[in-house]
C-alpha cells in the first residue's frame, strides 16, 4: 500500500509541478514529489529484502540498482528533448505514462502482505527524521545565496537538534525506526560511507555537468543529454555483472573491483 500510495501521488504533484503558475507554487509542488517519492522508492528495496534472499536478492538488488542509476542518467536526455519543442512544465509530465503502468504494475505482481508485523511503527522517530533531513537538504540549498545566512543558520540548527533528539528516540524506542547497533558495525558503515561517496559524486557530477555542457559549452538541452548517455548504458550493464562478481568473489573484492 505504502508503495501504491507514493506512486500515486507522483501524478498531482507532477501536474501541479507542470502547471505551477510561479516558483512558490514549483517549489511546494517539488516538495509534495519529493514526500511521494519518499513513500516509493525506499519501499521498492525493502519488498526486494523480503521476497527474495540469498543469490536471488544479490540479484534483485543489482538490477534495482542499475536500473533506477540508468534512468537517473536518462532524464536529462528525455528533458533535453521535450525543452527543444516545449516549454519546461513539459518535462514534469513525462512521469505521468510512467506512474500509471507502476501503479498496473503494482496491482498485479506486488502482494499484499509479505511478513508483516504486530509491533508498533516508531512515528515519532519517522517525524523526526523527517525535519531533519529536510532541514538539512534546506540548509544546504541555502547556503550559497548570501541573503539567506540566517534562514540558514535557522535551518542547520533545527537540523541539529531534531538530529540529537532522533538519535535518543531510536536508543529509547522498543521498536525503533532505525537500529542504530547496525550503523555501529564497521561492514555497515563502510558500505554505507562507499555508496555515499559513489552515488554522490556521480549524481553531483550529472547535475553540475549539465549546467556545464549548456552555459560553459553551449550544447543543446537535448546534446548535453546525449552527452552523459554512455553513464547510462554502462550503468545497466554493470550493474547485474556486479551481482555476479558478489556470488563469486564475495561483498569485499566487488566494491574494489
Amino acid at each position: 500500500m505504502m508503495l501504491f500510495i507514493g506512486t500515486f501521488l507522483a501524478i498531482p504533484s507532477s501536474l501541479l509541478a507542470g502547471f505551477a503558475p510561479s516558483i512558490e507554487i514549483l517549489i511546494a509542488a517539488r516538495i509534495f514529489g519529493g514526500l511521494a517519492a519518499g513513500m516509493a522508492f525506499p519501499t521498492t528495496l525493502a519488498l526486494i529484502a523480503a521476497i527474495w534472499s540469498g543469490k536471488e536478492r544479490t540479484r534483485a538488488i543489482a538490477l534495482w540498482s542499475g536500473i533506477g542509476a540508468a534512468i537517473a542518467a536518462m532524464g536529462p536526455m528525455i528533458s533535453g528533448f521535450l525543452l527543444l519543442f516545449r516549454d519546461w512544465g513539459s518535462v514534469f509530465m513525462v512521469t505521468l505514462p510512467l506512474a500509471v503502468v507502476a501503479l498496473i504494475m503494482i496491482y498485479k505482481f506486488i502482494p499484499s502482505n509479505i511478513n508483516e508485523t504486530e509491533k508498533p511503527v516508531d512515528n515519532l522517530g519517522g517525524f523526526l527524521s523527517l525535519i531533519f533531513l529536510g532541514g538539512l537538504i534546506l540548509a544546504i540549498n541555502f547556503a550559497p545565496i548570501h541573503s539567506t545566512i540566517t534562514i540558514t543558520a535557522l535551518l542547520v540548527i533545527i537540523a541539529v537538534v531534531t538530529g540529537v533528539f532522533f538519535i535518543i528516540r531510536q536508543r529509547r524506542a522498543k521498536n525503533p525506526l532505525y537500529d542504530l547497533g547496525i550503523a555501529r558495525r564497521p561492514t555497515f558503515l563502510v558500505a554505507a560511507c562507499a555508496g555515499t561517496i559513489v552515488f554522490g559524486s556521480l549524481m553531483g557530477a550529472m547535475y553540475i555537468g549539465q549546467q556545464f555542457l549548456q552555459n560553459v559549452l553551449s550544447y543543446s538541452t537535448l546534446n548535453a543529454g546525449i552527452a552523459i548517455l554512455p553513464s547510462a548504458v554502462f550503468m545497466v550493464f554493470a550493474a547485474p555483472f556486479s551481482a555476479r562478481l558478489v556470488e563469486r568473489y564475495g561483498s569485499r573484492f566487488t566494491p574494489c573491483f
